[in-house]
């Protein structure tokens, strides 16, 4: 392959059956997928494969504006799309078997959260897209009017005074996160809460996503919570 002025971020996919990268010629920038080119871009930014290797994926810039671009499909154009600053935040989110796919955007000064072909807000911010390791699920956080919420699929929950990344368990059944609101502290695990707590930390799924747990502090005192089953209270404790 080649001659190229320049060429850089030779990838693979998992299972090797695909490899790409990206290359500068006459002044123009391309990615190489195989034997299948596609360009010219002004500038493409981070190949990514998805973990069955049935997709790939980059993001690039042409005349001001951003795409991303999913095998043959082109989305956008959007003002910004999968980075800060121009330096590479986070780019095309897979999951884990390929059929979802997913990134941030922004247009005329408002965040989007793009999942295949659905478009989610507008929002002040939104950060964090994950999916759970079925596929079956996919979620994020966002900012709206001073407020924070998280998004599971179309549901939303909120508003909260501050809340943390969304976490899948591995079956994808359950889904859980920290949130502070009105200077106390909880657990939600799908649409139960727990708490109010003076302070919560080491939120956890079990391996095989039949448990979660969860350490927190009320009233000078220290406790361990599996599930609906309380342990303490202990002067200190830590969930190992």
């Amino acid at each position: 392959y080649g001659p190229y002025d320049e060429a850089w971020g030779l990838e693979f996919s998992p299972d090797s059956s695909k490899y790409g990268w990206g290359y500068e010629k006459d002044n123009k920038k391309y990615i190489q997928i195989n034997d299948k080119i596609y360009g010219p871009y002004d500038r493409p930014w981070v190949l990514e494969f998805s973990p069955d290797s049935s997709k790939y994926g980059w993001m690039y810039e042409k005349d001001n504006k951003y795409y991303i671009q999913i095998n043959d499909k082109i989305y956008g154009p959007y003002d910004e799309a999968g980075f800060y600053g121009g330096e590479v935040y986070v780019g095309i989110e897979f999951s884990p078997d390929g059929s979802k796919y997913g990134w941030w955007f922004t247009k005329d000064n408002k965040y989007y959260i793009q999942v295949n072909n659905k478009i989610y807000g507008p929002y002040d911010y939104a950060w964090e897209l994950t999916f759970s390791p079925d596929g079956s699920k996919y979620g994020w956080r966002f900012t709206k009017d001073n407020k924070y919420y998280i998004q599971v699929n179309d549901k939303i929950y909120g508003p909260y005074d501050n809340t943390s990344d969304l976490t899948f368990s591995s079956d994808g059944s359950k889904y859980g996160w920290w949130f502070k609101k009105d200077n106390q502290e909880y657990i939600q695990i799908n649409d139960k809460i727990y708490g109010p707590y003076d302070k919560v930390w080491d939120f956890t799924f079990s391996l095989d996503g039949s448990k979660y747990g969860f350490a927190y502090e009320k009233d000078d005192q220290e406790y361990i919570q599996i599930n609906d089953k309380t342990y303490g209270p202990y002067d200190k404790v830590k969930f190992t």
